[in-house]
């Protein structure tokens, strides 16, 4: 009887987890209702030297927008940045560098979609940012 609870509390630990993606900024474009975006390092090391990196993100849900709420957030102050494109149209956007704690961005894009651009030099790299996604309607 043992041998088959345990599997099973672990599968129900495991499905429960799968709900919340953990991500790490890169090229592309996702989908998504919920997740946690880290730099390029993760959640235990710092960002790399010489990143350009584009990621959209956009909700699983028409009629949905994407909603950031920044977590942590720690770069080389006024050179490496994070830049948060909420309309592309009237190309509104947010910058953000150094020890910041910005506020909740949410898209303006009538898809809902984010898009975020991160660069860091060669210099100094520090511990990054922690940002939850979030479907809003």
């Amino acid at each position: 009887m043992n041998g088959i609870f345990h599997p099973l509390l672990w599968f129900l630990v495991f499905t429960y987890n799968a709900n919340s993606q953990v991500l790490k900024i890169q090229d592309g474009k996702i989908k998504t209702a919920n997740a946690i975006l880290f730099d390029s390092g993760g959640e235990e090391q710092n960002y790399s030297n010489n990143e350009q990196l584009s990621l959209t993100i956009c909700p699983e849900d028409n009629g949905k927008y994407i909603e950031l709420t920044f977590l942590e957030f720690d770069t080389e102050k006024e050179i490496d940045s994070l830049t948060v494109i909420v309309d592309s149209l009237s190309q509104e956007l947010y910058q953000f560098s150094g020890q910041m704690h910005p506020e909740i961005i949410t898209s303006k894009n009538k898809n809902g979609c984010l898009q975020l651009y991160f660069n860091s030099d060669g210099n100094e790299n520090f511990s990054g940012f922690k940002i939850k996604i979030e479907e809003d309607s």
